[in-house]
């Protein structure tokens, strides 16, 4: 071979090298599929953090878990071609929070979650995940708090299993405080969660 077919046979191989991936990334783009959601959910369980004595005598908690959380995020499904797939993952981020209070006293805990779930569906409606959730900027504040208790951040596992819509949720969670002190942040809750776009 003349040194100009074989510079010429390095040129095609260097080319299919370069080609080859980049169509097969390409065909995953085009097969896979972003649909973002909304979800609202209420969770509670967990560890005693502060405590309101009303004027009636009567002492709520704040618990590590209790709370309600607003996000967004998206759900990827790989469908090759235009199959759709039963597996997904789905990420993001919101804010969570639980607030009591008797008049001008309060106490307020809230926290920055974020997630990423594998999850997978089933027919006609039925689906089950599996993955790590975050909770940044942990933090009670409020006038009985008067120095604030902040629980840093904290990363645990998350399961649920839910019917279009609606699902079950369990939080395996804990907090630390600037002391050292540790509070059971474990979650049960309930979760509705709508896509756009399709599920």
């Amino acid at each position: 071979m003349t040194n100009t077919n074989l510079h010429r046979a390095r040129l095609l191989a260097a080319l299919a090298a370069a080609v080859l991936p980049a169509t097969s990334l390409a065909q995953v783009r085009a097969g896979a599929t972003i649909r973002p959601y909304a979800e609202m959910s209420i969770e509670g369980g967990g560890a005693q953090v502060a405590a309101i004595t009303f004027a009636d005598d009567n002492t709520y908690s704040l618990s590590a878990s209790g709370g309600a959380t607003v996000a967004i995020g998206g759900i990827l499904r790989p469908a090759p071609g235009t199959a759709w797939s039963p597996l997904g993952l789905r990420f993001g981020a919101g804010y969570k929070w639980r607030r009591i209070a008797d008049g001008d006293r309060d106490i307020t805990l809230a926290r920055i979650p974020v997630e990423a779930v594998v999850t997978y569906a089933f027919p006609p409606g039925w689906h089950v995940g599996a993955g790590a959730v975050h909770h940044a900027n942990v933090r009670a504040s409020g006038s009985e708090l008067a120095q604030g208790l902040d629980l840093g951040s904290a990363t645990g596992a998350r399961l649920e299993m839910g019917w279009r819509f609606i699902a079950g949720t369990f939080t395996r969670m804990s907090y630390r405080d600037e002391t050292g002190r540790s509070y059971d942040a474990n979650a049960v809750g309930v979760s509705v969660r709508w896509t756009f776009g399709g599920a």
